[in-house]
Parts: structure tokens; C-alpha cells; sequence
């Protein structure tokens, strides 16, 4: 699979889009949960926001999806979207499992994520806490 050689190429930014593209083209949950730890673990958050609501779309009950949901909602500022699905995660029992499949690769910050590598899911969060 492209994205998976991308990864090991160190072009997460390539990887998360062809991972997204592939769950949005397919009906596999695995797949979408896949796709979404790699842009997580890239900082890539829009392809993260793609996959995780394909996720959602194939396990909506699934709270790991939600919480992958929030995280790149988070990672987009998108401060109300992400306490919205926060407030459903809770609902859903809050499960912790980490989320499946991503790996990091060694330059996950160096190939066009969304924040410039700044850490936006750790300035989201505080935003967050302090709302």
C-alpha cells in the first residue's frame, strides 16, 4: 500500500492523505482506525478529522472513534466541536484503549501538518480547559 511505504519513507504527510483516501474509498473499520492513528501521530489533522469521522460513519458506537474525532478536532482549534464530542465520550463510558495501529514515524512533524509542528493539540487542550 502506498501510504504504509510513504511511512516508512518518513512522508507522513503523504501517508496520512493516502491513508484517509483509502478509508473514505473503503468499508473497512480497521482501515479508517488505521488511518486515523497515522495523521493523529503525524499532526496531520485534517486528514485525521476525514478518517475518524469515516471511522465514526462505520463503528459509531465505538468511543475510541470519538476520541479520535475530538483529537483532531482539538488539533483544528475547532475548541466547541471537540467539547461537544468530549461531552459524548464521557456519555460512552470514556474508554481509554490507546488508539490501534499508528505509529510514529521518525519526521511526523516535518511534512505540511496542519499546526506547522507548533503543537496545537497542546495549545487546544489548555484553550479548552481554560473555556
Amino acid at each position: 500500500m502506498t501510504a504504509e511505504i510513504a511511512l516508512q519513507r518518513d512522508d507522513c504527510g503523504r501517508a496520512a492523505t493516502n491513508y484517509s483516501v483509502a478509508a473514505q474509498r473503503l468499508t473497512d473499520a480497521k482501515l479508517a482506525e488505521r488511518a486515523t492513528g497515522v495523521a493523529l501521530d503525524c499532526g496531520q489533522y485534517q486528514a485525521a478529522e476525514r478518517a475518524a469521522a469515516r471511522w465514526r460513519q462505520l463503528t459509531p458506537t465505538d468511543p475510541a472513534a470519538l476520541r479520535a474525532a475530538m483529537r483532531a478536532e482539538l488539533g483544528l482549534y475547532k475548541i466547541d466541536d471537540a467539547r461537544t464530542d468530549f461531552e459524548g465520550w464521557i456519555r460512552s463510558g470514556g474508554a481509554l484503549a490507546p488508539l490501534k495501529g499508528a505509529r510514529r514515524a521518525n519526521n511526523a512533524r516535518g511534512n505540511g501538518n496542519a499546526d506547522g509542528g507548533s503543537g496545537a493539540g497542546s495549545a487546544a487542550t489548555m484553550a479548552w480547559q481554560n473555556k
